[in-house]
């Protein structure tokens, strides 16, 4: 509830005070006498765009501020958390706006953004009316306003926690895109891989191959070198060998030894050396027998040597750099297929939690559509006492694209009277039309604890129609407070508390100045309104008024 509004130096106001009451507000005075500033100043304290024209003559800038009892539990506080403000049953805003446009905001006397301010009077104040802003136009009220009178809670939050989970999945599955390569990439890093495998590289093989390739290189001078070895220690059919001939030495030094014992020594020496000489031979026949060539092996080592070296100048240069490319090749081609799992994992989650999603909106819509008929019924009862006795409001549900509310949206199509085609609302509807499709909204769905704002909601009405506008203001300051400008004593009358704004000279200068009427200066009031009069029959005709809704 609005218990207090204090103006300063805002349009002719150079200083008031208004204090509201619960219930139904009713704010009246000759025409041009700044009403509708009382209005103003409450939409520029929370957060409408204010201009600089709104400044009065009194000083170089507007002060508004205002007292509202709320709820310290109200979930709203969360938002004011972060600057340092903690829940209270009195929440005070200040607005200061200077003519260089700059304007200052404060909550509990801390400065805080124009935003915070705006979401602030989004849940505490409804606006309706020719003067002010309103944000029945725009195109989410009418969806809320059917999702909250049809208490459609649970299904819109269902929707909302789905929608929620399925973004966060989809968001998911962006990011893991994000390090993704195409198949035809993957298949690639595959291919590659499975060739590399395929040599079957072992560290130091290259070294291990060029040391047998030298020595396969050599094998045909060792061979050669052999032969030339053996003919020398056999002989050959132009040269006699070294052990024929050593043979001989010793067979004939052993017949001179048998005639002379000085040679003995001698003899044994030239046997012990053939036999050193027979163990060479056998030596060498032993090692030329190891040195058998292969044309094949060699062929083989030669492929061998020319597939790692071609592997070096690809993934090299070293023959380490090759497997180590091939173990992070590896790596990666592991990582790439999980990768893969991951992201057919995800776009399945994905699916599962759009079709949920997909079933929860389903089911909202057909609820909603439900729920139409009865308060389309109800809403064009209540503008048709409005003084449009054959107007009309349908609430029209059309598709949109998904999102947390569903995939729907609710625009309102209107007809003042009978013979005029129904046309969306907002393109349609005067000022004064859209104030009393607010009331009635307000009526048929409004919320407890609500501050509802009407300016001029009676204009252009009479007899009856006024009569009835002025009993749903009322009815519905049962259940929340009402503030609305007014220019019929029918609808005055039945305010459970009167305000009169007026227009004079003070001090040399025209002032608006605002007053809280008594009974007495109450009664006066409607005699004005009633006739112009403040004595004699329109009294007594203001006073039966009263009577009649204030017994």
């Amino acid at each position: 509830m609005l218990e207090r509004l204090d103006i300063e130096n805002f349009g002719l106001f150079r200083k008031a005070e208004c204090r509201f009451s619960p219930g139904f507000n009713v704010i009246t005075g000759e025409s041009g006498a700044g009403k509708s500033l009382v209005l103003e100043s409450l939409a520029a304290l929370l957060g409408a765009r204010a201009v600089t024209d709104r400044i009065g003559p009194f000083g170089d800038r507007f002060r508004v501020r205002g007292e509202f009892y709320v709820e310290p539990t109200a979930p709203w506080w969360e938002s004011l958390a972060g600057f340092g403000i903690e829940p209270d049953e009195l929440l005070v805003l200040e607005r200061q706006t200077g003519q260089d446009g700059r304007s200052v905001f404060r909550c509990q006397g801390i400065a805080v953004p124009a935003q915070t301010i705006r979401g602030l009077g989004e849940v505490l104040v409804q606006y309706q009316g020719q003067h002010v802003w309103t944000r029945m136009l725009e195109p989410e009220y009418f969806l809320a306003w059917v999702d909250r009178v049809a208490d459609l809670a649970p299904w819109v939050d269902t929707v909302r926690e789905r929608y929620q989970a399925w973004r966060a999945a989809e968001q998911r599955l962006a990011d893991l895109m994000g390090h993704a390569r195409s198949p035809d990439a993957i298949e690639a890093k595959r291919e590659l891989l499975r060739e590399l495998e395929a040599y079957h590289v072992v560290p130091g093989e290259d070294e291990a191959i060029q040391g047998r390739l030298t020595r396969y290189r050599s094998l045909r001078r060792l061979l050669d070198g052999y032969q030339q070895l053996l003919g020398l220690l056999d002989g050959t059919e132009d040269l006699p060998g070294i052990l024929p001939g050593m043979s001989q030495v010793t067979r004939l030094l052993e017949q001179l030894a048998a005639l002379d014992a000085e040679l003995d020594a001698w003899r044994g020496i030239a046997s012990e050396s053939f036999g050193l000489l027979d163990d060479l031979r056998q030596g060498l026949s032993g090692w030329a027998r190891a040195l058998e060539l292969d044309p094949g092996a060699l062929e083989a080592l030669e492929e061998r040597a020319d597939i790692l070296s071609r592997l070096k100048r690809r993934f090299g240069p070293t023959l380490d750099e090759v497997i180590a490319y091939q173990t992070a090749l590896a790596q990666e081609v592991q990582e790439l297929d999980e990768l893969s799992w991951r992201q057919t994992r995800y776009r399945q989650e994905a699916d599962r939690l759009h079709e949920q999603l997909a079933a929860a909106s389903e089911e909202l819509s057909r609820r909603r559509q439900a729920g139409l008929a009865d308060l389309e019924a109800q809403l064009t009862r209540l503008i048709r006492q409005m003084e449009m006795p054959t107007g009309e409001l349908r609430l029209v549900r059309e598709p949109v694209s998904l999102s947390e509310r569903g995939e729907d949206v609710i625009i309102p199509w209107f007809s003042a009277s009978r013979g005029q085609p129904a046309k969306p609302l907002a393109k349609v509807a005067s000022g004064g039309e859209l104030a009393r499709v607010a009331l009635a909204l307000a009526v048929v769905g409004g919320q407890a604890g609500q501050i509802y704002v009407f300016d001029e909601v009676d204009t252009g009405l009479g007899g009856e129609s006024a009569a009835q506008v002025g009993a749903l203001l009322r009815q519905l300051g049962e259940r929340s407070q009402v503030i609305a400008v007014s220019h019929q004593p029918v609808v005055a009358a039945q305010a459970t508390v009167q305000f009169r704004v007026e227009k004079g000279l003070q001090e040399g200068r025209t002032q608006s100045v605002i007053e809280r009427l008594s009974d007495g200066a109450r009664a006066q009031e409607i005699a004005r309104m009633l006739s112009g009069q403040t004595e004699g029959v329109a009294i007594d005709h203001a006073q039966s008024l009263l009577a009649r809704y204030h017994p």
